[in-house]
C-alpha cells in the first residue's frame, strides 16, 4: 500500500491530497481488524465486518522512500517496497533510515520484508550484496536499464524496447543464475 502521489487523482475523487498518509494511518489497523474478523466501529459510520475473514495474515507491504513512509512501513507494516530503482548507493540511507524506525518501535528482530527495485543490471553477486543489506526481493523490469542504443533503436516507451530488454534480461542475467 502507498499514499500515492498523483493529486489530480485525489481532487478529482473529492479526497484531501494533504491528509492522505493521516487517512492510510487510520486504515491500516481498521483493515487488520476486519481482516481477523472483528467488527468495527468508525465515526459516522454504521458497523462494519467481513465474511468470510481470510484464512491467514494479510501481509502488508508499505511502499514509498520519505520519511513518512518508511516510518508508517516500521510501525505498520509487514515489509517495504521501495517506489523507484535503486544503486546500492542510494538504497543503504534509506534503509539505514527504515531500521532506525523498526528500532525505535522495538521490531528490529521481527521479520521484515525489504523489496527494492535495483538499477544496475543483476548478476548472482549483486543478489548476494543486496541480500546481505537484508533485501528479501528484487522487482525486475528490465526496459528500466535500456541502454542508450536500445532506446534509440526501439523508442523510449514502446513494446519494442520492453520486449528487447527482456532477452536481454533473460540471456544475460536469469540464464546465469
Amino acid at each position: 500500500v502507498g499514499v500515492g502521489w498523483c493529486k489530480e487523482e485525489f481532487v478529482a475523487t473529492g479526497q484531501d491530497f494533504h491528509t492522505r498518509g493521516r487517512r492510510l494511518d487510520e486504515m491500516l489497523p481498521v483493515l487488520r481488524s476486519l481482516w481477523a474478523g472483528e467488527t468495527v466501529t468508525l465515526d459516522g459510520l454504521p458497523a462494519l465486518s467481513i465474511s468470510p475473514v481470510p484464512a491467514g495474515r494479510v501481509p502488508v507491504h508499505v511502499g514509498g522512500d520519505s520519511e513518512a513512509a518508511l516510518r508508517r512501513a516500521a510501525r505498520l507494516g509487514d515489509g517495504w517496497i521501495g517506489n523507484r530503482i535503486y544503486t546500492e548507493e542510494q538504497l543503504d540511507p534509506v534503509l539505514d533510515t527504515l531500521r532506525r524506525h523498526l528500532d525505535a518501535n522495538g521490531r528490529s528482530v521481527e521479520p521484515f520484508d525489504i523489496i527494492a527495485p535495483l538499477a544496475v543490471l543483476p548478476d548472482a553477486g549483486t543478489y548476494r550484496r543486496f541480500a546481505a543489506k537484508g533485501v528479501t526481493g528484487t522487482l525486475a523490469a528490465p526496459w528500466w536499464l535500456a541502454t542508450p542504443e536500445e532506446k534509440s533503436r526501439y523508442g523510449e516507451d514502446t513494446l519494442e524496447l520492453k520486449i528487447a530488454t527482456m532477452e536481454r534480461f533473460a540471456e544475460e542475467v536469469i540464464a546465469k543464475l
